[in-house]
């Protein structure tokens, strides 16, 4: 502890002092221990834990644990203004490294999450009214549980990890919100029940999840493991839910699945979904490859929402929050049959493969079976890297600053069967990679126009030519029958795989 020395270590706010947006700060010392130099902490809250010197506080908790803790302003809205505390980014290059840079995380989920929140919860509370609730699984540090919160919702946290429990209990008393988020140590899933969370010491600490099924063996090179009571949504839950934010690192079928009664009952209007099918993808889990799918067919189909894809936007391309967000392409449930199908073909080993004789003699093509260009461009896969953000909102609750325009994928489902190169107004090719700036080594085997015919107009004229011959394997197009009834056809290739 560095307390006494003239200068505020709690990462607080001294009295009559502002922090530059731009700098983060180190935090030695826990709320109300740096009084000398930080004036008396002023909260809601009339007791803490570590007000006894023998119950270790969340930043000395952490700081015996050789975690250091940063503190900067979040650079949102001033009507939703937080400080937000996080790690150092040489040891989470994830959600650390775009907080200490940009002070900001997943602009285009935040800036959603904002905007309908800020519809929804400004002014509730007023006259004793129950405020509406965000519940958010997988909180990690607390980033959109704070935001909830500023904006006048009350929360439910769920976050098993005990590091990132912390530095969430941490930045819930930095900004005096403990009224309004209540934290769950439980991980949630389809089943109760013990499970294994494993983390990570350093790499992406956002990976943390059931089993370390997300866990990037060459990039999170330490990790821990903690036992959590696993809970279902539906056993919990038992009001209305104006939002739930799910962020279960490649359990979203499970946690789906989990809070079905919710569903169901039409008691859930927004879902911001972090959905990864990267994370089975690495260990050719094929049958919890088919269940993401299945899982958000079923939000479709059986529940009545609607989804949208969010732009993967970058920090330094985010236009701004009173900017609009462009409109979002609408995933269908014809997206996720192409899914399904990619993934029975990628196990049985037909996935993009055989190759025309033509294309085999070409650099860019000589592996059959590459991700996520082999992937059919119809599907919801082909338009992401990893991960991606999805927004459902149930029938009813069309939110007013979000607009779906165009079925997700980078070829529309209802293209004609020979059509290669991306037809969406996003200008993305495979993986969800910008057209504009890929390699025009690599831009035909992503499905975009070659700009360069010294590098790849052979390869382009080759795989036209393919094209109009019906002879690439990823190209296929399902039946017509198939779109009838829409799950079944996701079943179907469910028994394929048995």
């Amino acid at each position: 502890m560095q307390a006494k020395n003239g200068v505020c270590e709690e990462g607080r706010l001294k009295p009559g002092t502002t922090l530059d947006e731009r700098v983060s700060r180190i935090a030695y010392c826990d709320l109300g221990t740096d009084c000398a130099d930080c004036g008396p902490w002023r909260s809601t809250v009339r007791h803490v834990p570590w007000e006894d010197v023998n119950a270790p506080g969340p930043i000395r908790f952490l700081r015996s644990k050789d975690v250091q803790i940063r503190v900067k302003p979040a650079a949102v809205p001033r009507d939703a203004s937080f400080l937000f505390a996080f790690t150092t980014p040489a040891k989470d290059f994830g959600v650390s490294h775009q907080l200490e840079y940009f002070g900001l995380l997943e602009p285009a989920l935040t800036q959603a999450m904002y905007l309908e929140l800020k519809a929804a919860c400004a002014g509730a509370g007023a006259g004793g009214a129950r405020r509406p609730l965000v519940v958010d699984v997988g909180a990690n540090f607390g980033w959109f549980a704070i935001l909830a919160a500023r904006l006048g919702c009350r929360v439910t946290a769920y976050e098993p990890v005990l590091h990132y429990r912390l530095l969430l209990l941490y930045n819930i008393h930095l900004n005096d919100l403990s009224s309004r988020i209540t934290i769950s140590d439980k991980a949630v899933s389809d089943k109760a029940g013990k499970v294994s969370i494993v983390f990570p010491y350093s790499g992406h600490w956002g990976s943390a999840g059931i089993e370390g099924i997300n866990i990037d063996k060459g990039a999170d090179a330490a990790t821990g493991v903690e036992d959590a009571l696993a809970v279902r949504l539906e056993d919990e839950v038992n009001e209305d839910v104006l939002l739930l934010k799910l962020s279960v690192e490649g359990y979203e079928a499970a946690a789906l699945e989990g809070a079905e009664r919710l569903f169901r009952t039409g008691s859930v209007k927004h879902l911001a979904l972090a959905y990864t099918p990267g994370a089975a993808e690495r260990w050719n889990k094929f049958d919890m490859m088919l269940r993401s799918p299945q899982a958000l067919a079923s939000m479709l189909q059986a529940h009545g929402f609607r989804a949208g894809l969010l732009p993967a936007l970058e920090q330094d391309a985010f236009k701004g929050f009173d900017q609009p967000l462009p409109p979002l392409q609408e995933v269908t449930v014809t997206n996720l049959q192409y899914d399904a199908e990619d993934v029975r073909r990628w196990k049985n080993g037909t996935l993009g493969c055989p190759l025309p004789a033509a294309l085999q003699k070409l650099p860019a093509w000589e592996q059959c079976f590459s991700n996520p260009e082999s992937f059919s461009p119809r599907s919801l896969r082909s338009v992401m890297g990893h991960s991606g953000r999805l927004w459902l909102y149930s029938a009813g609750a069309a939110p007013a600053n979000l607009t779906l325009e165009g079925a997700a994928g980078i070829v529309d489902p209802a293209a004609p069967a020979e059509t290669y190169y991306a037809t969406n107004k996003q200008g993305l090719g495979m993986g969800g990679r910008p057209c504009t700036t890929t390699d025009p080594k690599a831009q035909v085997r992503h499905r975009c126009r070659c700009t360069d015919t010294a590098v790849c107009g052979a390869e382009a004229d080759a795989v036209e030519a393919a094209a109009r011959e019906g002879s690439l394997p990823q190209n296929y197009v399902l039946s017509p029958g198939n779109s009838k009834k829409p799950l079944d056809g996701l079943e179907a290739a469910a028994s394929m795989l048995a």
